[in-house]
């Protein structure tokens, strides 16, 4: 069985791929910060992006398959490293980053233990 994720006929990191090669200036995410202004990034800019971390953790003693911890502020660093993580074969796991954009009391309001 070919485990390789290029080879799933309908997964995010084909329609990545595919929406940079075929819709290049088109937007594939859009943020929004706290006073309503957005930053648009296309789908070039994410896969060539994502492609480049991905060739950082090769660098590294990371085999596929590994878990790798994110700890971003959620943005756009955060998104380039969750596919550049998955196109490296690697599991990516995101960890809450506390930040001004996310208090350590917000973050638990809400949420409930099983």
């Amino acid at each position: 069985m070919n485990r390789n994720p290029m080879h799933a006929p309908h997964n995010f990191l084909r329609r990545l791929a595919q929406g940079a090669e075929e819709r290049p200036d088109h937007p594939v995410l859009i943020l929004f910060d706290t006073t309503g202004q957005e930053q648009r990034f296309t789908y070039f800019r994410l896969y060539e992006d994502a492609l480049a971390y991905a060739t950082w953790l090769d660098t590294l003693e990371l085999t596929p398959g590994d878990v790798v911890l994110l700890a971003f502020d959620h943005g756009y660093e955060l998104v380039q490293a969750f596919f550049g993580a998955c196109y490296a074969g690697m599991l990516p796991l995101v960890y809450p980053y506390v930040s001004a954009h996310l208090a350590t009391a917000l973050y638990g309001q809400g949420l409930e233990l099983a």
